[in-house]
């Protein structure tokens, strides 16, 4: 079993993965590029948030939160599965990036609020 330390920065690592594979695809959509331009953003935004899926659950098996998810939690993975569907959301209409460019960084924003403050 790894540290908590460990899987802190695993789950950040994650999530600047993601966001950097989220902003590539955006810019690429932007500028019109073919499906094959655009593979390396969606592996890297998927590589992401698999290791901050996985960094996140093991931060909370760590602190002992094994059995009932609190409400954080619940929102936390939310925001993951909405952050997980962006690239189909681009993909379907490219010139949704802009908002995305916007709407991204604040679900990010809201994630760490969850993660820091527990509020609920």
């Amino acid at each position: 079993m790894f540290s908590l330390l460990f899987y802190k920065v695993m789950h950040l690592v994650g999530l600047f993965i993601a966001f950097m594979g989220l902003a590539g695809l955006i810019l690429a959509a932007a500028m019109g590029a073919d499906k094959k331009a655009k593979r390396p953003a969606i592996i890297f935004h998927g590589i992401g948030l698999t290791l901050a899926l996985i960094g996140g659950f093991g931060l909370a098996a760590r602190l002992g939160i094994v059995t009932v998810l609190p409400g954080w939690i619940h929102a936390k993975i939310a925001i993951w599965l909405i952050l997980g569907m962006l690239p189909i959301v681009i993909k379907r209409q490219p010139k949704s990036g802009t908002l995305i460019w916007f709407v991204a960084p604040f679900l990010g924003f809201l994630a760490a609020y969850f993660g820091v403050y527990k509020p609920f």
